[in-house]
């Protein structure tokens, strides 16, 4: 293990953290003179306080002494730990009446390979440092700590975090009583880990590029370590970088399903594609598709990933309650240099809701209305029942929902079905690339009631939108470059009017880029009378002029109507 292990604030210098504190995302500096009450410290938000608790402040000054070897430089990292240990471990065990997120399983993961780096330089240094005493101290109560069964979930991704802290804590102090043992318990979480988080076609099964990206980047760092050695588990993760290769968009970033944030990715990540998706029957100059039918992915594109070109992803899939929002079936398009359907976001990590809160029923975590909105179903470009989110409580976890693909004659087809448990969603995307893109959705009833179906848009704030009076077709144009997409209906349901950065009597029209903000969107759909099934048929076409017919297509079935609807005009 080396300096590598801190590698968070790339961008923040020693000086800075050291003279004006230690800064996290919007949120003011913490004072890191000494004495630091910790108690007090990035108490006002749990994210704020988790990051602090990792020891992420100590990055820079690590980095800036492997380059200047400056002693003052590693002294104030000791002096940081020694007084963090001081307050929040009494003897060997942890002290779990301080700062909520001292010990919260992440913060104790992530912390651990800081503290004993700090150990072990302090020792090849200087063994007589009086330092020395209270960082064993500490590394004890992390042992202890990391051990505990309460640490380890493997059901999400905080167990692979807890297996390689203890691994990397055990292997750099193995001679201590205890520690061998520590590192078999950490191998045994790993592969039962791997076995759960990592689905057969290499997804990871929390519903999020960001997190997939994120565990397959740390893998990857577990391999090199020597922590990971199962031929087994190499080859899922090969399937996993054929995956993360999909889900970056044309603009570089990842596609912001469940919570995910846009983030760009740096090409060197991202896996040759080029001869996985062969048999989605694409060529080099139309489109090429993939379907990933564990984890509930499908995706159509032409170019390389983040270098332009067209782009459809496809999602349907409830494999635990871990980041998943009310988002089955959920879709985003890119074409023409332009984002014209988009996700919510993520919006970030609050406070927790009271465990007898009623939002709790309804799947919500979080108590931020921002956080709640962004989870919502009316957020997300899929389709809605009697106005209430995707069920995520009352609704056994699916796995993936019956996602494919297709490549035909210069045309993308994808296709997703959803049981919500009383009514059924099936939806098919069809797409020219450059030209237009066809959207249908089948709902149906099977409690045998009649429901109200709204099939919602979500699309970018900056687009100038309007509705054409009598027509109901809507063109949304971009400023920029006066790209337009033309937005019609072809089946028997009426207009929801679009709307933008709306705050009464909810929260309406919004996304997230980045944690804490959100920016305006726009959020338009169409709606149904109540019914017992009905099919959305609603095409968006590029160029300028609006559409008179559903395009002719190879796939013939997709785009006609039944049950209580009638297309206003005939598809072929």
């Amino acid at each position: 293990m080396g300096a590598d292990t801190f590698t968070e604030h790339p961008e923040t210098s020693a000086a800075a953290v050291m003279s004006e504190g230690w800064r996290h995302a919007e949120f003011p500096p913490v004072d890191l003179a000494l004495p630091i009450d910790w108690d007090t410290a990035a108490t006002d938000n749990r994210s704020w306080g988790f990051h602090l608790h990792t020891w992420s402040f100590l990055d820079p000054v690590v980095r800036e002494w492997t380059v200047r070897g400056r002693d003052d430089l590693l002294g104030w990292c000791l002096d940081r730990a020694v007084s963090w240990l001081a307050a929040h471990v009494d003897g060997h065990a942890p002290r779990t009446d301080r700062a909520p997120m001292a010990w919260y399983d992440m913060a104790l993961s992530l912390r651990a390979p800081r503290l004993v780096w700090l150990l072990r330089e302090t020792l090849s240094r200087d063994p007589d440092d009086e330092r020395l005493e209270v960082l064993y101290r500490g590394v004890l109560a992390h042992q202890k700590a990391l051990g505990a069964g309460e640490a380890f979930n493997p059901r999400n991704n905080h167990g692979f975090y807890t297996a390689v802290g203890q691994i990397t804590l055990a292997r750099e102090v193995r001679p201590l009583p205890g520690m061998a043992a520590l590192e078999r318990q950490g191998r045994q979480r790993l592969a039962e880990v791997a076995a759960t988080q990592f689905l057969d076609d290499g997804g990871h099964s929390e519903h999020s590029p960001e997190y997939h990206r994120m565990l397959v980047r740390d893998f990857r760092r577990a391999e090199r370590s020597g922590l990971v050695t199962d031929p087994t588990l190499r080859a899922r993760l090969a399937r996993s970088d054929a995956l993360l290769s999909w889900m970056v968009q044309p603009n570089g970033h990842l596609v912001q399903f469940g919570d995910t944030s846009a983030v760009e990715v740096d090409p060197s990540e991202l896996a040759d594609v080029g001869d996985r998706v062969s048999a989605a029957g694409g060529s080099s100059d139309g489109p090429v598709a993939a379907a990933f039918p564990t984890s509930g992915y499908a995706f159509a594109r032409t170019g390389a990933p983040g270098r332009g070109g067209a782009y459809v992803a496809l999602m349907a899939a409830f494999h635990s309650r871990a980041h998943k929002h009310a988002d089955d079936a959920v879709l985003v398009w890119h074409d023409r240099g332009h984002e014209w359907l988009v996700d919510a976001g993520r919006y970030g990590y609050a406070d927790l809701l009271p465990a007898d809160s009623p939002l709790r029923l309804h799947g919500f975590y979080y108590g931020t209305p921002e956080r709640q909105y962004v989870e919502s179903t009316r957020a997300h470009t899929t389709v809605e029942c009697d106005g209430q989110d995707h069920g995520r409580r009352d609704r056994k976890p699916y796995g993936a929902g019956g996602v494919g693909c297709q490549v035909v004659d210069g045309h993308a087809r994808l296709e997703a079905t959803v049981d919500h448990g009383g009514w059924r969603h099936r939806r098919v995307v069809v797409t020219r690339p450059g030209e237009w893109l066809l959207l249908v959705d089948d709902v149906d009833a099977t409690d045998g009631d009649e429901h109200v179906f709204r099939s919602w848009l979500t699309m970018p704030g900056e687009l100038v939108v309007r509705t054409a009076p009598n027509s109901g077709t809507v063109r949304a144009v971009h400023p920029a470059t006066q790209e337009r997409v033309w937005i019609r209906s072809f089946a028997d349901d009426s207009p929801i009017t679009p709307v933008s950065a709306q705050t009464e009597p909810q929260l309406q029209g919004w996304r997230s880029r980045r944690d804490r903000e959100l920016t305006p969107a726009w959020s338009l759909g169409r709606r149904t009378r109540p019914t017992r099934r009905h099919t959305f048929v609603v095409l968006l076409q590029l160029g300028p002029e609006p559409p008179r017919l559903v395009p002719d297509h190879p796939f013939q079935e997709t785009g006609r109507s039944r049950g209580t609807s009638r297309p206003s005009s005939p598809a072929p």
